[in-house]
């Protein structure tokens, strides 16, 4: 029972370690950051960092709050082609596309944006994950790549955050052009759980 008692112990708190960056990445816009930019980085940050690893969470909160999306070439574009996947239109402040999305297998939360700049949300994406590192937790940089794309140049860049003792943890990604994408995109940030290895 002290064993299952730790292991719950510690998944909360790798948890509350990428959760306590909420309160960093909502106040960009003294950067002179664009609204765009800004916005993306706090919708990524109040659905999926707030609800990390939870897609029940974030799936009510959505249906709650905004649209569903229904289009099967945007779903595509955004979801996958895994059956049970879902996407929600989110306020843009300049009417950009502005998507926050659920894969199929519900283990991924992303944040699609066709106006934010790749550049500034980069910047910030990684402030926001290395900020979470702290005794127990090691921040890695898994993949950092520039890539052609149909858009131009390509940013690949996913960072784990992961419980040395656990040996599980959450893989921040940030994609910017249309790298993996059916359309042109601006950029995404995606966030999925790790799980420890079986022995």
């Amino acid at each position: 029972m002290t064993v299952f008692s730790n292991h719950k112990a510690r998944q909360v708190f790798i948890s509350a370690a990428a959760v306590s960056l909420l309160g960093f990445l909502f106040v960009p816009g003294a950067r002179a950051m664009d609204s765009d930019s800004v916005v993306a980085i706090n919708q990524f940050n109040a659905t999926c960092v707030r609800h990390l690893a939870k897609p029940d969470e974030v799936r009510t909160w959505a249906n709650e709050n905004y649209a569903s999306i229904r289009d099967p070439d945007v779903l595509a574009t955004v979801v996958g082609r895994i059956a049970g996947g879902a996407a929600w239109q989110l306020p843009s402040p300049t009417g950009r596309n502005l998507t926050l999305s659920l894969r199929g297998d519900g283990r991924t939360c992303a944040v699609w944006s066709e106006a934010a700049d790749p550049k500034d949300v980069e910047t910030e994406f990684k402030k926001m994950v290395s900020g979470a590192a702290r005794d127990g937790i090691t921040v890695k940089t898994t993949t950092d790549s520039t890539l052609p794309t149909r858009s131009g140049a390509g940013r690949l860049l996913s960072m784990s955050v992961m419980d040395q003792e656990l040996g599980s943890g959450y893989l921040f990604t940030f994609i910017a052009g249309d790298l993996f994408a059916g359309a042109p995109i601006s950029l995404s940030m995606q966030v999925v759980r790790l799980d420890a290895p079986e022995r």
